[in-house]
């Protein structure tokens, strides 16, 4: 019988820096053979969605890494990850994140998935992620169209692993991340390795705040369309996530400014400071990295136009 979740030999390359963060992200990718035996997880639908999978994109071993030989593109997802999975970005928050499992990516268009601590419920919320590696604003705005257009801005993650849970989620809130191959270069140098391990990365503002920017730009579009929508239950919760989401990711992005909100007795002044800042530190940004530039772009040009409609 052939043995329909692929395998065989694996080679094993240099041990170099970038070889050992896309060994360590795609290690905890998952595969769909994770999910045999789980109750949630009749075994006829994951070998129908494997043969599924190895109808698009052939018989592999799942998890393996791409063959393109441009390090840029092949690495942007294992150095995304990496960044979103270590809690230094969202300081007030436990968060996760995993490469998505191969049919995820290729019928759900999720290439990340991002998971964050509910600040009630301390439930994990989940959140897709697609990555962009086109520099020109066409590309950015072909994923956003994509995403918000045909998808109305939700995924679904069919399959889910976070430490013994496996589970499926629909309508998870979808953000289009990236940067550019100057900025990947600057993020990778940051990331520290010893003895052949990972082993967390050192202060970089600037990355954090591209990464957690994108984000905020994405949560107040998002949320400038669906509160025009029907309250109908998927939409409701779709909005209660983001709206936890903004309280993370603006703590994220205090630290990434050097501001302490303790040192404010007004919400009005601070939230003032915090504008100036944060404008001051896109604005230097922003011309140094084509995709940022574009995803905020495109983001905040949807917001308008959404508006200018609505009135």
């Amino acid at each position: 019988m052939n043995n329909i979740f692929g395998g065989g030999e694996f080679h094993k390359p240099p041990d170099d820096k970038r070889t050992i963060l896309r060994k360590a992200m795609y290690s905890a990718q998952p595969v769909l053979s994770d999910f045999l035996g789980y109750p949630d997880f009749p075994e006829n639908k994951i070998l129908a969605d494997q043969k599924y999978l190895n109808a698009k994109i052939g018989n592999i071993a799942l998890g393996a890494q791409s063959s393109s030989d441009d390090d840029y593109a092949r690495d942007m997802e294992p150095i995304l990850t990496y960044i979103l999975n270590t809690g230094v970005l969202l300081p007030s928050r436990t968060n996760f994140s995993f490469l998505a499992s191969d049919y995820d990516d290729k019928f759900n268009g999720t290439d990340i998935v991002f998971g964050v601590q509910n600040k009630k419920t301390k439930d994990n919320m989940l959140f897709s992620v697609d990555v962009a590696t086109g520099t020109l604003l066409k590309s950015i705005q072909s994923k956003f169209e994509n995403s918000l257009d045909r998808h109305d801005g939700v995924s679904n993650i069919d399959y889910c692993i976070y430490k013994d849970q496996r589970w499926s989620e629909t309508d998870t809130p979808h953000f289009i991340l990236g940067m550019s191959p100057a900025s990947q270069d600057k993020a990778f140098e940051k990331i520290r390795i010893e003895n052949g391990e990972l082993k967390g990365r050192d202060e970089d503002l600037d990355t954090d705040f591209i990464v957690l920017s994108e984000i905020k730009e994405q949560i107040e579009m998002q949320l400038s369309i669906l509160v025009k929508k029907p309250r109908i239950e998927s939409i409701e919760n779709r909005i209660a996530k983001l709206s936890d989401l903004m309280p993370a990711i603006g703590s994220g992005l205090y630290r990434t400014l050097g501001i302490n909100a303790s040192d404010f007795s007004s919400k009005v002044e601070r939230k003032k400071v915090f504008t100036e800042k944060y404008n001051q530190k896109a604005n230097k940004l922003l011309p140094l990295d084509d995709v940022y530039k574009n995803i905020v772009y495109e983001s905040n040009r949807r917001e308008d136009l959404f508006k200018n409609n609505s009135r």
